[in-house]
């Protein structure tokens, strides 16, 4: 769910996306059968600064224009570039369960297999590998991205908690050997002494 002013976007699973307007209670339903949207399983929404509704979707990412009604499709939103293009390849197979736009204009896709920033000051993507030491054959499917008060990227995955580092484009990973109640993250806040509490399969956890 994203409230945008007046409009209410609700992302569904099999029936598309739906805005509501607040102020005549009219629900308008996009599919992929009215519209241009790819998928009709929408997992995550996220607004950028410039107005644009990103949808996460069972096909990559679309991106909706309030203006006008319209779905653009990733490649066709980003500029042209090789680096781009093989990344975009590999997004639009995946399941993007989570959108998450930063402090410092990225834009970050949380997939079925692994985790990539769109950086609107570049105009590229990037690829952050997830460290997961004893879950090498499973596929990095990621919950949930969140931005701490330092700045620092965190994600919760199927296999435990990851630390992004941007200078080198990998990440630490916590899971139940260093205290995890479970390896499944789905949600991350942080409080006002700092501390991280999360939502896992087995309750709540406090990361300090």
């Amino acid at each position: 769910v994203l409230v945008d002013n007046h409009f209410v976007y609700i992302g569904s699973h099999g029936g598309g996306l739906a805005r509501l307007d607040k102020r005549t209670n009219r629900i308008t339903n996009y599919t992929s059968k009215n519209s241009t949207l790819n998928s009709d399983n929408v997992y995550s929404l996220s607004k950028d600064t410039d107005g644009n509704i990103w949808l996460g979707t069972l096909n990559g990412v679309m991106i909706y224009n309030a203006k006008d009604e319209s779905f653009r499709s990733l490649s066709s939103f980003l500029p042209e570039s090789a680096d781009n293009k093989a990344f975009l390849d590999r997004i639009d197979k995946h399941h993007v369960y989570v959108l998450y736009l930063d402090n410092k204009k990225q834009m970050w896709f949380g997939t079925e297999n692994g985790i990539y920033a769109y950086s609107f000051q570049t105009n590229r993507i990037n690829e952050y590998k997830i460290e997961m030491e004893d879950y090498s054959s499973v596929k990095r499917r990621v919950y949930c991205i969140f931005e701490d008060g330092q700045g620092r990227i965190w994600t919760g995955t199927n296999a435990g908690l990851s630390l992004f580092d941007e200078t080198s484009r990998y990440s630490k990973t916590l899971t139940t050997a260093d205290g995890l109640p479970n390896n499944n993250v789905y949600g991350i806040l942080q409080d006002g002494f700092q501390r991280l509490w999360l939502s896992t399969n087995r309750g709540l956890a406090c990361y300090n």
